[in-house]
């Protein structure tokens, strides 16, 4: 008799507990009484909502909460191996031509060339110039003394080649094949300077002799 008394409070009793604290369970005293606790004492007896018919059907579900803050950034992960090298790729096109950059200032200026008109002289047996190209003055007598002849051209002829021949004089006929002419650079021999070139006449005897000559100088 007192537990059908009892089971009604029992309904009551749970769902008010169940509305307030869902981690509670029913138990059951010796005596019929229905307490709502967190785990059944020793001589009670636990009671399953479902046979007792206290559990009604599910309700509808609630609408979504609101989302939740972003978390925070993780620390960076160990950086990966290098990876092989790729094969080459194909030449790419060419570019265009640059513009053209300033000129630069002028060289100096370089040594005369060994072109051009040779150095040369025709000189009678006086010593006086008929032609010349190059000498220092063409104007001057040549002959310094007996079958000796110095001529002095405007630039250094010691490393040159010096060829002597020779002629007649200008309208006179002076050529005597017995005189033998001899042409050097006299510079290296310190007499005048490097542009100097001496001419000497040898006759019978051995004895210096006048004669006209002509001297052509080549230089590298």
């Amino acid at each position: 008799m007192v537990r059908r008394v009892l089971l009604p409070m029992m309904a009551l009793v749970s769902v008010g507990m169940f509305s307030s604290a869902e981690a509670l369970v029913l138990c059951v005293n010796p005596n019929g009484a229905v307490d709502a606790l967190a785990q059944c004492k020793p001589g009670m007896t636990q009671l399953d909502p479902k046979a007792v018919g206290i559990v009604g059907p599910p309700g509808p579900a609630g609408p979504a909460g609101p989302q939740g803050p972003a978390g925070s950034e993780g620390p960076a992960g160990p950086q990966g191996l290098t990876g092989a090298t790729g094969a080459q790729g194909p030449a790419g096109p060419a570019g265009p031509i640059g513009a053209a950059g300033p000129q630069g200032p002028a060289g100096p200026q370089g040594p005369a060339g060994s072109g051009g008109t040779p150095l040369f002289a025709w000189v009678n047996r006086d010593g006086t110039v008929n032609a010349s190209s190059g000498l220092a003055n063409p104007s001057a007598n040549v002959r310094v003394d007996f079958g000796t002849y110095r001529l002095t051209f405007n630039r250094d002829v010691s490393s040159c080649a010096w060829n002597v021949s020779r002629v007649t004089d200008l309208g006179v006929l002076q050529f005597d094949p017995n005189v033998q002419l001899t042409a050097f650079g006299s510079g290296m021999f310190g007499i005048g300077g490097n542009g100097t070139v001496e001419v000497i006449g040898i006759g019978n005897g051995g004895s210096a002799t006048d004669h006209p000559f002509s001297l052509v100088v080549v230089c590298p």
